[in-house]
């Protein structure tokens, strides 16, 4: 049986097996394309697809191996079959599925070329022989058509490839035998081979970024995040895909690097890799701004950053549309905030000298007391040491002292200059000193300057200044004058008036000042004085009401309460003298009253009005004239004593 006559009877045996298989779409070859569960062969591959592909070869060499009883064919169909099924797994689009079939099915057609079961073709005539080598050509040029399709997918030199095959094109044509055929497309396949991704150069395999079918840029005006030192920040990467067609498995990598001027933040993790399954293109939205999607990581700035802008680079890999794999590499900036003294060129910058902090001891200072000031010091410069520091404290001047102005804080004894040998890089120290504050200091904080000089490991002098604010407190002082009870003696039911001054007598306000009485035997008389500032008078001008007979020594309690500046309030005790007592019924009462009810019946009415509007006027006169006796009286109290008071504080600091 001749070649031709075999090759038919294979044919018709592979349409009779192949027509259980046409109910799957796994293995269903039209035209020699082949169809995916009706997909659009522009479309992306999924792995479904693949595995249909692998199985639609694998099915097309055991139909072309069935008959044949020579191992070297079986042996060369099977490994065609295993190197295009190995190449499946790199198609990322369905149209590159139907090429690679097609090619595997040609090159597994040729293998069966001039092949057979025994005989010899030598008999037959030259018509047929001329009509056997231009099939056979024919054949191997669509072979090598379709091996050139695939090669095209996968070389690292396109333009090389194109002139290989239209070189051999052209050689084809002249072959006179099939053996020549034969050989001239094993040597163009090898050619095509070798022009293979991974037989590229070093330097070619690894393009320079970004290549130039790259359209992933970054998208937007996104506002530049601020990364301070030893502190977290969240750093954006929006991107966005400029290409019509969409992008696919977008992997979007850091390049960490442990140099901080290249990558300015900790490594915490070995990887920071995020993957996007694909980035929309224009024929799915028109608006690049709606397509952009925004990767976020949170990263912790090195304590060692320098300040200034820095450029971080992300490196992003993405499947396009025609199953080329793309990197590329996107770019944002930082704005980096570095610790003070750790900028570039740190040996040549200025070494700062702070205040971190400050104690006192006793932790309130009092006016008029002693106490130890410990002084918290930094150096801030990372790199600089610095030495024969010297640190000058002084007061803030406040009030004046015979015209002259003074201190708020004087050294209890020595200078107020402190030596410190050495600070090291990044180190700390403390200064102390022991102070007397004036006795005379209003309660507020008072500014301590603090004045420094130093060196740096170049000898180079520095100045700097800084200061501390110390809280003074006031003991709040006051005194009370002797309460006016009028009466004195009341019964119950009525009612007695008491009268007397707060004089504030220390150098702080006594703020929300307020009265109140207690005792069994009385109720009422709460008042509210309000603030009283220091030298000022409160004024208490209240009445009481006699509720039960005094059954103790007579004593009642004034409880006086009053509020620092910090709100803290206190309250202070004064007992008054004030007796209660029953109502007194004389027992002749009822004829006395018998007799005056009779003695007025003959005097006429208006003669009683006269004599009772009389004694109202004579009883309000009285309580006038009383009133401003005690006002006067007070007065006069209050200016003698503080006279007394401000020749005593004169006496006080002559003896200073």
């Amino acid at each position: 049986m001749s070649v031709y006559k075999r090759l038919l009877v294979l044919g018709m045996c592979a349409a009779v097996l192949a027509s259980p298989l046409q109910a799957s779409a796994s293995d269903i070859s039209v035209g020699g394309a082949l169809i995916v569960d009706g997909h659009n062969t522009d479309s992306k591959a999924t792995d479904e697809d693949r595995e249909t592909a692998r199985g639609a070869i694998e099915d097309y060499c055991s139909l072309k191996k069935d008959g044949i009883d020579d191992k070297s064919i079986t042996e060369k169909l099977d490994a065609i079959c295993r190197k295009y099924s190995d190449k499946v797994a790199g198609i990322k689009t369905v149209s590159g599925l139907n090429e690679l079939v097609k090619s595997a099915k040609g090159q597994m057609s040729a293998a069966l070329t001039g092949t057979g079961t025994g005989g010899s073709t030598g008999s037959q005539d030259s018509d047929n022989t001329s009509s056997s080598l231009e099939d056979v050509k024919a054949d191997a040029e669509a072979e090598l058509t379709d091996y050139y399709g695939i090669s095209k997918l996968n070389t690292y030199d396109p333009d090389t490839l194109k002139i290989i095959y239209d070189s051999f094109i052209e050689e084809l044509k002249k072959m006179t035998s099939t053996q020549g055929v034969e050989q001239l497309l094993v040597s163009a396949k090898k050619q095509m081979d070798e022009l293979d991704v991974s037989n590229a150069p070093v330097e070619e395999k690894e393009p320079d970024l970004p290549a130039p079918t790259d359209y992933v840029q970054v998208g937007g005006n996104w506002v530049t995040p601020v990364a301070t030192y030893g502190q977290r920040v969240n750093v954006v990467l929006p991107i966005v895909n400029m290409a019509k067609e969409t992008a696919y498995d977008v992997i979007v990598t850091p390049l960490l690097d442990t140099d901080p001027e290249v990558w300015p933040f900790d490594i915490e993790q070995s990887s920071y890799t995020v993957k996007l399954d694909a980035l929309a293109g224009e024929n799915v939205n028109g608006d690049a701004m709606a397509r952009r999607q925004e990767i976020t990581w949170n990263f912790k700035t090195r304590k060692d950053v320098t300040s200034g802008y820095k450029k971080i680079g992300f490196n992003v890999q993405y499947t396009n549309s025609a199953g080329e794999q793309v990197n590329t590499t996107l770019n944002t900036y930082v704005k980096a905030v570095g610790a003070p003294g750790s900028g570039k060129g740190d040996s040549t910058s200025t070494p700062r000298l702070i205040v971190t902090g400050f104690e006192t001891n006793p932790a309130e200072v009092k006016a008029g007391d002693a106490f130890n000031l410990v002084i918290h010091m930094k150096n801030t410069s990372k790199r600089t040491a610095i030495s024969n520091v010297e640190f000058t404290l002084k007061a803030a001047a406040e009030g004046k002292d015979e015209d002259a102005v003074y201190e708020a804080f004087l050294p209890v004894a020595g200078s107020s200059t402190i030596y410190v040998e050495s600070i090291p890089a990044d180190g700390t120290t403390d200064i102390s000193i022991d102070l007397k504050s004036k006795a005379d200091l209003a309660q507020k904080p008072y500014v301590l300057n603090i004045n420094m000089k130093y060196e740096d490991e170049n000898l180079k002098e520095f100045t700097a200044d800084s200061s501390v604010s110390i809280p003074v407190h006031q003991d709040a002082r006051f005194e009370v004058s002797e309460p006016e009870v009028m009466p004195s003696a009341i019964e119950v039911g009525s009612e007695s008036n008491i009268m007397f001054s707060i004089y504030n007598t220390g150098k702080t306000t006594l703020y929300n000042v307020s009265v109140r009485f207690e005792g069994d035997s009385i109720s009422g008389g709460d008042a509210f004085v309000g603030n009283i500032q220091p030298g000022g008078t409160g004024q208490v001008d209240t009445m009481i009401t006699g509720m039960a007979p005094t059954m103790d020594e007579g004593m009642i309690k004034a409880i006086i309460s009053y509020e620092d500046n910090e709100t803290n309030k206190t309250e202070v005790e004064k007992e008054i003298s004030l007796f209660v007592s029953e109502p007194y019924y004389p027992e002749d009462m009822d004829m006395g009253m018998d007799m005056m009810e009779e003695e007025p019946k003959g005097m006429p009415a208006w003669a009683i009005v006269l004599i009772v509007l009389a004694v109202i006027a004579a009883g309000a006169a009285a309580a006038v004239i009383v009133r401003k006796k005690k006002k006067a009286r007070a007065q006069s109290l209050l200016e003698s004593e503080l006279a007394d008071s401000i020749g005593d504080e004169s006496k006080d600091e002559k003896g200073e």
